[in-house]
């Protein structure tokens, strides 16, 4: 239709308004309370670890603390005037951590409140630093989200999300299930729709819970006012607990800015006055109707011809696309549609030349073992991209394609590749990610450069968000994702050096506290746990396996395997020598002199050994490790000498023995998992 959209109807058209995207106000996994944006007051700290709402180490008596951090621009909710009303997300991860599991309390919370809004430290305990419990008034203009660990007399329970409205008893609450530490380490998404005039909050936490979902049907213009403030509060009691924020995005719709004013009567210009005398007229009377005839007929001419030549490509796109559905019918892919309802969207493969200068080598990022990824513009948007170009012809890099569209495309984590889009066109497999100025992470840490070297900052940096992403995939998400290729190549950094995992080609879903099924050798050598080779079964725990070698990496300085003539030196066998020495810290990276932190470093090498033990039932969950490395939890004993793994192979008929390795080091050979087979004829009969 949009082809042969007449003129006058795309231009009024033009005037229809869109509807208003959300804004990006604040977003960052590093806080500081001087220059960020952000007022903090009360018994908060900012450290290593995040925001501490309430800190422990701020006064000897760690009870009644009260502590806030607030947004310091005021967000318009709604406009009377304009009849302007905003949406608003939340986002952010946090941590309770209790002191003593056996006297807990009391929670923190996200709030909106009227503008003139200040803390009170008289608020503490069930108050949760943000209302007054004594008075009991329900004017205070707030409504709050809480994660509330303390039962008070109000309470439905201990522990428990709730929404609260303008008073410290909750509208509707949901019970979070208690795990063996006590601790809640979870991410929480918060939404508000002024359409539907609905608030909801998700929470989602733990190895096996679901996420925990909870609506209200308000509408905030009755409650609040029309200017707020966003922020967080947390509050202990006589129990006493750490409230830590380690990650927080607030975006928002805002009010477009005022229209220039019509011209008051005084201001307007003054038509020309009408004179009686008489003139010859018919001269413009002519030019007045010939004028309008002749554009008439050029915007005419100019349409047809952009008709005809929109209809003639048509025609051959339509040729490609039946002969492109007649190959995929003679491969035997059945016409299945799969529909993405949000996320990535698909592309059209000319789009994407157009971006790439039809694959030009010079913008060529890199090769990988199944094609190469291009530099590209998106024309439409102008967004700079990074285009993944799968080798034509290879049914090993359809089936990453597949897996890799399946997999990231449900996935949603500040420390992970973004994919934007896909397409899969004229036996082309391409994907489009978010583009990411920083390129890999082994390009940094093993540049030719000799002046170029990885500060230690950057490295710890990196090692924390790395071990965000793999424990999101590993138990914050509904399923398990093994992702079976983690390695520097595969990380990548912005601008301000957030580690982004990526290449999720080889990764497979499983149910939480499953191995995947038995599988052709995949992975790339030096990063590959032993008993992935030996039986071809990937877990959670062969995940932990890469990320100890990527640790030992980024701390040594070192790569994961170094040719030493016609032998190879292996990393792991080299720093356990050193630890059974006792000298350990003579493996860290010569270049990085004295610029870093002797016990972080060290704590970091000990728990890169740990994940890389040879006995996977041996090796550390993600979040132990995360533990150990965040000064949470004691450093591990291990053995001295490398203990020798001993593994029994799967049935011949069950697994092979073959396996081919790719130019980047990734194995190219794995089987077909049935579920990945659905999801192949799904996604390549959308394309029909």
């Amino acid at each position: 239709m949009s082809q042969e959209l007449p003129l006058f109807l795309a231009f009024l058209l033009a005037f229809i308004p869109c509807s208003t995207a959300l804004t990006s106000l604040f977003n960052s996994t590093s806080f500081s309370c001087t220059g960020q944006s952000l007022n903090c007051s009360g018994d908060y700290a900012v450290n290593r670890l995040g925001l501490d709402l309430t800190s422990l180490d701020k006064t000897t008596s760690s009870s009644k603390l009260v502590g806030s951090a607030i947004y310091d621009k005021p967000i318009t909710l709604y406009d009377n005037g304009t009849g302007f009303a905003a949406d608003f997300e939340s986002n952010f991860s946090f941590e309770i951590v209790p002191v003593n599991n056996s006297c807990i309390g009391d929670g923190l919370a996200f709030f909106v409140a009227h503008s003139t809004w200040t803390p009170n430290r008289g608020n503490y305990g069930g108050s949760i630093g943000i209302f007054n419990t004594t008075s009991g008034a329900d004017n205070s203009q707030i409504v709050a989200i809480e994660f509330d660990t303390f039962k008070n007399p109000w309470d439905t329970s201990a522990n428990h999300m709730g929404i609260d409205v303008n008073s410290y008893r909750s509208n509707v609450t949901a019970n979070w299930t208690v795990v063996e530490s006590m601790n809640l380490s979870g991410t929480a998404l918060i939404r508000y729709n002024s359409t539907a005039a609905t608030l909801s909050s998700q929470l989602i936490y733990g190895n096996d819970n679901p996420p925990l979902n909870l609506s209200l049907d308000i509408n905030l213009n009755k409650v609040l006012p029309e200017t707020v403030v966003v922020g967080f509060s947390a509050s202990t009691g006589d129990c006493i607990e750490a409230h830590r924020i380690t990650a927080w995005s607030f975006s928002a719709t805002v009010p477009k800015p005022p229209s220039a004013p019509s011209p008051t009567p005084e201001t307007a210009p003054k038509l020309p006055e009408i004179t009686t005398k008489k003139q010859n007229k018919m001269p413009l009377i002519l030019v007045a109707c010939l004028v309008p005839l002749f554009i008439v007929i050029v915007v005419a001419i100019i349409s047809i011809v952009m008709r005809k030549r929109k209809k003639k490509k048509a025609e051959l796109e339509e040729g490609e696309e039946e002969k492109e559905a007649q190959e995929e019918e003679t491969d035997g892919s059945p016409d299945v549609t799969m529909n993405f309802e949000t996320g990535p969207r698909k592309f059209r493969y000319n789009d994407l030349a157009a971006a790439t200068k039809d694959f030009s080598d010079e913008e060529k990022l890199g090769q990988g073992g199944f094609g190469g990824v291009y530099r590209g513009t998106l024309k439409d948007t102008n967004e700079v991209v990074a285009v993944k170009r799968f080798s034509k012809g290879s049914s090993q890099g359809k089936k990453e394609y597949v897996a890799e569209v399946s997999v990231i495309s449900r996935l949603r984590h500040r420390n992970l590749v973004r994919l934007i889009g896909w397409c899969h066109e004229r036996g082309e497999f391409l994907l489009v990610y978010e583009y990411l100025e920083g390129r890999s992470l082994d390009s940094h840490l093993f540049s030719k450069k000799d002046c170029a070297v990885l500060p230690w900052a950057q490295r710890r940096k990196v090692v924390f968000g790395l071990a965000s992403a793999v424990l999101y995939l590993h138990e914050e998400w509904e399923q398990c994702v093994v992702h079976r290729d983690i390695k520097l190549s595969n990380v990548m950094v912005d601008s301000e050096f957030n580690a982004r995992l990526g290449d999720f080609g080889l990764a497979r879903l499983t149910n939480h506290g499953f191995a995947t099924k038995t599988t052709m050798i995949a992975g790339t050598m030096g990063y590959l746990a032993p008993e992935c080779v030996i039986t071809g079964k990937y877990s959670t725990e062969s995940d932990v396996y890469s990320f100890g070698v990527v640790l030992l990496e980024i701390t040594t300085g070192r790569r994961a395997i170094r040719p030493i003539g016609e032998k190879e030196a292996r990393l792991v066998q080299w720093i356990w020598e050193f630890y059974g020495l006792g000298s350990i810290m003579a493996a860290v990276d010569e270049r990085l002199g004295s610029e870093f932190d002797q016990q972080e470093i060290e704590r970091m090498m000990v728990v890169g050994m740990w994940c890389v033990h040879p006995d996977p039932e041996r090796r550390p969950s993600m979040r132990e490790a995360i533990r150990v490395l965040t000064f949470q939890a004691e450093m591990p004993r291990l053995p001295q000498k490398m203990p020798v793994p001993f593994y029994a192979p799967p049935p011949t008929n069950e697994f092979g023995s073959s396996f081919t390795t790719s130019s980047s080091g990734t194995t190219a050979t794995s089987t077909t998992v049935s579920s990945m087979e659905s999801a192949e004829a799904a996604l390549l009969g959308s394309q029909r």
